[in-house]
């Protein structure tokens, strides 16, 4: 279903009820702000898809129309192909949805889909006393969290290779190098990290002291791109998806098989920017406050 917000009704109700005042002059004030007021509200519901929503905005935005449909009636509509995101959804196995599927999917050779998700880190550091560092990095991975330490450990990383200090990485032309810089990777058995960049020049430390980094920052991966006239970095590292944990068995202490393995690919669902609703309550009282002020006028 597509999601409307008509106000036709509202000034049919405002109107009866100052039926015995009403005189032309209300109707077409009335009218004429019914007009504005529907302007305001497509508006409206661009800040508001603005304020609560991210990386689908722009599609929620795009999904909006604004239509007259008749002399008395202006309809706000957002299509159906975006109501996932206006109501939200519930929580689901992403693999089975398809996750590592599609043109980007590669093959193994036990005959299991698989593919390359990768994920940003950010260098800001959360709050100590952010109740979420306990929260698991996926949903059923009860034991893997980043208790605010990723941001912590990405500096400490950058800090003991210098990347900071290393600047833009540049051609002999002069021109900037555009995607993958350097990757950083870690010795299985030994507190060894050692970073290699796009020129083959290594670098190899131990890192002790302390806790031992993040185990989600092996692979960490420097990726310059352009912004604007600048070139920027961000840091990278790469999980795999794969269909073969839909198939694939847990091992009991005794070496038998126990229980089908749970995705590790787990959306917590969404629950809706729920944007109309509020939009709706929006113009109703811009449109009561301003008939009342019309029918009031004698």
């Amino acid at each position: 279903m597509n999601f409307k917000v008509s106000l036709s009704d509202q000034i049919k109700q405002n109107i009866q009820a100052a039926a015995t005042e009403v005189s032309r002059a209300h109707l077409t004030a009335a009218q004429s702000f019914m007009r504005d007021l529907s302007q305001m509200t497509y508006s409206k519901a661009q800040e508001m898809a603005s304020q609560k929503l991210h990386s689908t905005r722009q599609q929620y935005v795009d999904n909006l129309s604004f239509d007259q449909v008749d002399q008395n009636n202006w309809v706000i509509t957002l299509n159906k192909d975006v109501a996932h995101i206006e109501e939200g959804y519930s929580s689901f196995d992403m693999i089975k949805a398809g996750l590592a599927s599609g043109k980007n999917a590669k093959r193994s050779k036990e005959g299991f889909n698989y593919i390359h998700i990768p994920l940003e880190h950010k260098q800001g550091p959360a709050s100590s006393q952010s109740p979420l560092h306990s929260n698991p990095v996926q949903s059923g991975q009860a034991f893997e969290t980043t208790k605010g330490d990723l941001a912590k450990d990405l500096k400490r990383l950058k800090g003991v290779f210098g990347v900071g200090q290393m600047g833009t990485f540049n051609y002999p032309s002069g021109a900037p190098v555009l995607g993958q810089v350097w990757k950083m990777s870690k010795d299985a058995f030994t507190p060894t990290w050692t970073m290699k960049n796009v020129f083959g020049d290594q670098i190899s430390t131990q890192i002790t002291g302390g806790k031992a980094i993040h185990k989600n920052l092996v692979g960490l991966t420097g990726i310059q791109y352009q912004d604007g006239k600048g070139v920027k970095t961000a840091y990278l590292t790469w999980r795999t998806v794969s269909e073969k944990t839909l198939n694939q068995w847990t091992q009991t202490k005794a070496g038998k098989k126990g229980q089908m393995r749970q995705g590790t690919w787990i959306h917590p669902g969404y629950s809706g920017a729920k944007i109309f609703p509020e939009l709706e309550q929006w113009a109703i009282d811009q449109l009561n406050r301003e008939l009342k002020r019309i029918f009031s006028e004698v």
